[in-house]
């Protein structure tokens, strides 16, 4: 008979949180979607150096202007930057709040010092998970094992224990590699899909 997890781990972006909101920086780089501005992203030692606690905003600023060839100085693809989480997706509250009270509802994101306090904060998803595995606090980031293998540790549970939902498949096979039960899922409602499959919804 299968296991029924314990844990339940949330990705944020794309997953619970839209992030769609890099319009102007797109405009400004010109680039044609947020598709190849995360794809320039995924590649930035000085995004990847940021996301896991290492750079400072103001130096992660100064790199992308010079990397992107913005026409705006640091503060001002700052200010932009802290809107590209743009809301909690539509259901997602009534989701985690939809979970049994027994489950251990936590969350692993690739996250920064400037995403961070407007999503706990002001998005609200701060009182949402009784632990938050943050890659700038950790200085670790996913897809890399070593995040993985720290959660677990931390969480003090069987991997398999563990239903982890990402909308990236790199992260979701490096997951599947520690031996978590993780599944690729878009959105609010295929992460209820998900939840609903592992037996933890009605």
């Amino acid at each position: 008979m299968t296991r029924r997890p314990s844990v339940v781990l949330f990705d944020l972006g794309g997953v619970l949180v839209e992030v769609a909101g890099a319009s102007q920086t797109i405009a400004w780089a010109g680039l044609d979607s947020h598709q190849a501005l995360f794809g320039h992203l995924l590649g930035s030692a000085a995004f990847r150096e940021f996301e896991m606690g290492r750079r400072s905003p103001e130096s992660f600023a100064r790199a992308m202007c010079a990397e992107l060839r913005l026409p705006v100085g640091p503060a001002a693809f700052l200010a932009d930057f802290a809107g590209w989480p743009n809301r909690v997706l539509p259901g997602a509250a009534e989701l985690i709040a939809a979970l049994p009270d027994d489950l251990v509802v936590a969350c692993l994101s690739n996250n920064n010092a400037v995403h961070w306090p407007r999503l706990s904060g002001e998005l609200g998803l701060g009182r949402w998970f009784v632990q938050q595995f943050l890659s700038h606090h950790l200085g670790l980031i996913k897809p890399d094992p070593t995040i993985y293998q720290h959660v677990i540790r931390a969480l003090g549970v069987p991997p398999d224990a563990i239903l982890f939902l990402d909308d990236n498949p790199a992260n979701v096979r490096a997951a599947l590699a520690q031996g978590i039960d993780a599944r690729r899922v878009l959105g609010v409602a295929d992460a209820r899909l998900a939840l609903r499959s592992a037996g933890l919804l009605g």
